[in-house]
């Protein structure tokens, strides 16, 4: 009850800036990292910033702007996925070399990395990591994978056949799952690997999942689907930002926007009062 509450509290909190924005006010965006070119953004519950450069370097922000932590080793190459849904266990995924990696809020290495090779899993496409377990979609023999801090099998969830060409693991808090596939949309499994549901909505790569909705930017448009009710809200962004900014990817904060260009250029975009 007590976190279910939490998420309506945290989604009405979200919402007031957008309510501000109906009323013609609008953001003033501040470039950050100037000179580097983003490829993912992410914003952790506590309002900080990560944004990974050339998916090798990843920096964490303040509010503002201001970097108060990096990280990258090269050696790895580049990093395929990264999860701040726990900002005290940072989530790395290097898919070429087989690595997963948790670092702390200071961006430092909390363990050893886990070596997927050598653990006999050489098929890991797609890892994110939650309440101490990690997820790992094995897309040629078609199953998700779950392991616990040990690193020991704890359920293995056999996915549908049409699931061939998944871009995205989302891994929820109450231990249920998202599956999103470009041709076939998103698929639903709960907290014990049952399926539930499949929606055949296609969407960008990059979006950000907020409670039941998923959002997205789409060309001028800011589309918000809701999972629970299977509906489409949308916002025209030229409205709020300098129409200027073509936008690439987008995250949602309850006081701020973070947004990378086509250029992989990073702003920090507040309300303009």
């Amino acid at each position: 009850m007590y976190r279910k509450a939490f998420f309506i509290l945290a989604a009405f909190i979200m919402i007031l800036p957008w309510m501000s924005a109906q009323t013609d006010e609008t953001y003033i965006c501040i470039p950050l990292l100037t000179d580097k070119t983003v490829t993912q953004i992410e914003v952790d519950i506590h309002g900080k910033i990560y944004a990974l450069v050339q998916n090798q370097y990843l920096y964490k922000l303040n509010t503002q702007g201001e970097i108060i932590a990096q990280f990258s080793y090269p050696a790895y190459g580049k990093i395929s996925f990264f999860s701040v849904n726990n900002p005290e266990k940072i989530f790395l995924f290097y898919k070429d070399a087989g690595v997963l990696l948790l670092l702390n809020d200071q961006l430092v290495v909390l363990s050893q990395p886990i070596l997927l090779f050598d653990l006999d899993f050489f098929n890991i496409t797609l890892a994110t990591y939650v309440n101490n377990s990690f997820y790992l979609l094995d897309q040629q023999d078609e199953k998700l994978i779950v392991l616990d801090h040990f690193l020991k099998i704890k359920q293995q969830i056999q996915l549908p056949h049409e699931a061939q060409n998944c871009k995205k693991i989302v891994a929820n808090l109450d231990n249920s799952v998202i599956l999103y596939d470009e041709r076939e949309g998103f698929f639903f499994y709960d907290s014990f690997g049952n399926f539930e549901k499949k929606i055949g909505l296609k969407v960008p790569h990059d979006f950000q999942f907020w409670g039941e909705r998923v959002i997205f930017p789409e060309k001028s448009i800011l589309k918000e689907y809701y999972f629970d009710r299977l509906e489409f809200k949308e916002t025209e962004l030229n409205r709020v930002f300098n129409p200027e900014i073509q936008i690439n990817s987008l995250r949602i904060h309850t006081q701020f926007f973070v947004v990378v260009d086509v250029q992989g250029k990073l702003y920090l975009c507040r309300l303009n009062r």
